[in-house]
């Protein structure tokens, strides 16, 4: 896929851009705050990998669908793929899991378990 939320289709030279309203100014500074406390974004499991290289194709081939009709078109794509394309989307993810536990695991050092209160 292209950079961030663009879709770039062949066919009409149009560009697709994401169905979220820009946020104001207020809410881009809190989310930039609460970014910066955050450990970062958890990786993408296969599917997701999947969905985001096919779902510009899908967009192309079928401007006028929304969401819900992508979703369902690119789920029912991936129950046909064979299991040999389900396996590099598989192991993508296992290495970005891997890569993110460990930079987590180095962040933070030791894990902590949360105490349970009765």
């Amino acid at each position: 896929m292209a950079k961030g939320n663009r879709c770039h289709c062949p066919k009409s030279g149009k560009r697709s851009f994401s169905l979220r309203r820009p946020k104001s100014r207020r809410q881009q500074t809190r989310s930039r705050s609460r970014r910066k406390q955050s450990r970062g974004r958890r990786p993408l499991p296969a599917f997701f990998l999947f969905m985001k290289d096919k779902r510009c194709d899908v967009k192309c081939a079928n401007p006028s669908w929304d969401v819900i009709q992508m979703a369902k078109k690119l789920g029912s794509m991936w129950h046909q793929q064979p299991s040999a394309d389900k396996e590099r989307y598989k192991r993508t993810a296992s290495q970005l899991r891997q890569a993110y536990k460990g930079k987590r695991s180095q962040s933070c050092g030791k894990t902590r378990k949360r105490a349970r209160t009765r």
